[in-house]
């Protein structure tokens, strides 16, 4: 705990960098949840302080597409009309 400390008193713009970091990683994660409706994850990600892991770990699932199958979005399917030909 002191060398934490010690890296804070030498460095203190750290700790702002730290907080940016968290701070945006966190945002743009509480974003994704609440548009998506997931709300177990919006809490876990609020409640939970793991300096942008939580945040990233949980945007790189999401944008995967490894939540469930069939979560995101299908691929746009070409559909054709038959139309009765006039003569």
């Amino acid at each position: 705990m002191i060398l934490i400390a010690n890296i804070f008193n030498q460095y203190p713009w750290l700790f702002a960098v730290i907080a940016v970091w968290d701070l945006a990683w966190k945002g743009l994660a509480l974003w994704r949840t609440a548009k998506t409706g997931r709300h177990y994850w919006f809490i876990v990600i609020l409640v939970v302080n793991s300096v942008g892991l939580l945040p990233i770990v949980y945007l790189a699932i999401d944008h995967f597409g490894w939540f469930k199958p069939g979560s995101r979005k299908p691929a746009k399917t070409v559909t054709t009309s038959k139309r009765a030909k006039h003569s």
